[in-house]
């Protein structure tokens, strides 16, 4: 087995420079596996498995601008990625941290019922010793699941995956990605409000596209 980083970020506003590593961990970790994986038993898979997609489940890293893991940072300086971070369903890559207040976005992708989506969630900073963090529900707080916006183009390939993202000092999110079909790909952008709505003034409802 094995874990790694697929992000890293910093607050902007911080003056001591943190840094923040999202990291997944392969489904093949179970118990006693690599000291510095995340023990992952009940995706632990025989040697002669194909490798699954799934790579989970996902933390969140904090260290100091010396490289030291903050202690101080959810529990003992990790915290997991979300509640539903063994979902299958879920990949992610990058995150960005909001200045002030310290949110926490992650981007990936989810897998749905009508094809793939990017997926956009904003976290709480965890408390001291909390080992999770929870989605804060004031962003896009009447959608299907707040805390999350995804981002479908059903005018394009449908199956878009997000590998970036910023934030702005008013809280305004970016994020980026490609939007991919095996007969052609697109970039696609999105520009999301602090409420979590996207901004209808950028591209069409709030997502551009634009092929490769």
């Amino acid at each position: 087995g094995q874990s790694y980083g697929t992000g890293v970020a910093i607050q902007a506003s911080d003056p001591s420079q943190k840094v923040y590593s999202l990291v997944e961990a392969n489904a093949n970790v179970g118990v006693g596996g690599c000291r510095g994986c995340f023990p992952a038993s009940s995706r632990t898979i025989s040697p002669s498995s194909t490798t699954p997609s799934y790579l989970g489940p996902y933390s969140i890293v904090r260290r100091t601008s010396d490289g030291a893991i903050d202690t101080s940072f959810g529990d003992s300086g990790y915290v997991s990625a979300f509640p539903a971070s063994n979902n299958a369903n879920y990949k992610f890559t990058s995150l960005c941290i909001a200045p002030g207040s310290g949110n926490i976005i992650i981007v990936g992708q989810e897998t749905t019922s009508s094809g793939t989506v990017g997926v956009v969630e904003r976290l709480r900073p965890p408390a001291r010793g909390s080992g999770t963090t929870r989605l804060d529900t004031s962003f896009n707080s009447r959608g299907a699941t707040p805390g999350i916006v995804t981002i479908a183009t059903p005018g394009g390939n449908n199956s878009s995956t997000l590998y970036g993202c910023a934030v702005s000092g008013n809280g305004t999110i970016y994020v980026g990605g490609v939007d991919d079909a095996a007969s052609s790909s697109l970039l696609v952008a999105a520009k999301i409000k602090s409420d979590g709505s996207l901004d209808s003034s950028f591209g069409s409802g709030g997502i551009a596209e634009l092929p490769v």
